[in-house]
């Protein structure tokens, strides 16, 4: 298990398997932990995407992310409270109309934001995604591109409606909004975090943290994903449903 040498309030502990034993071992020092055998390791685990962002955060004066499948800022959100508490710069991406409208008056206290109502694809345009029959209205944190996602979820019998939506390039966000710097890439897009990840212009920022939601993924996409970063140069550990890239500064 992880163990801390002195007390630290606020850090979050939960389980973790790593891919990789030294995904975090340099985090882990900068910030009081060691690793330790013990006869019953528990449910205490470090919480390794805190411990990046603390890490990237002691490095930059001005920490930006790109939120990608940001839904409606509030709902089961892992950056939410980073977000409001070091009010960050950064640009929330989300696609249905709805949501989009929660997410705005959500984060209406953070001027410092932008918005982007559009979902992430290859090129500029229009898609269809698919969500639970009746929830357009509200926004569905379960709104897919891949039907399939759902079928698996809902079951077969369940009702699915589909929607069409503005999209954007990865290179046309970044672009636009005049990206050059990422400190955090936030992905939730069931099950098309692989597919973003792919599509994602490294060239012209290249984020220190990334983290995606693997759950929805196949095993070669999860595969295809890890071994693009890897190759990137990113350290990786994950969780039950995330998987969490770390990009070290070169010595």
């Amino acid at each position: 298990m992880f163990a801390h040498n002195g007390s630290r309030d606020g850090v979050v502990m939960k389980s973790v398997s790593f891919l990789a034993k030294h995904a975090v071992n340099g985090l882990i020092g900068r910030w009081g932990y060691k690793i330790e055998k013990t006869v019953d390791a528990g449910d205490a685990a470090i919480d390794v995407f805190d411990l990046a962002v603390r890490q990237v955060m002691s490095e930059t004066r001005d920490f930006f992310f790109v939120q990608i499948g940001a839904h409606n800022g509030s709902n089961d959100d892992p950056i939410r409270k980073y977000v409001t508490r070091y009010h960050w710069k950064g640009i929330l991406v989300e696609p249905q109309e709805a949501a989009f409208r929660q997410l705005i008056e959500n984060y209406r206290g953070e001027p410092q934001l932008a918005f982007e109502r559009a979902a992430i694809a290859e090129e500029d345009g229009t898609a269809q995604m698919y969500l639970p029959r009746g929830e357009e209205t509200d926004g569905s944190v379960l709104a897919t591109f891949d039907r399939d996602v759902l079928v698996r979820r809902l079951g077969r019998h369940a009702a699915i409606d589909t929607f069409t939506v503005p999209t954007l390039s990865i290179r046309t966000l970044l672009r636009k909004h005049g990206i050059a710097v990422v400190d955090l890439l936030q992905i939730d897009a069931e099950g098309f975090d692989a597919e973003i990840i792919r599509m994602y212009d490294f060239e012209i920022a290249k984020p220190r943290i990334i983290r995606f939601e693997h759950i929805n993924l196949s095993l070669p996409q999860r595969q295809a994903s890890v071994r693009r970063l890897r190759d990137l140069g990113y350290r990786m550990a994950k969780s039950s449903i995330d998987t969490v890239a770390y990009l070290p500064v070169a010595d």
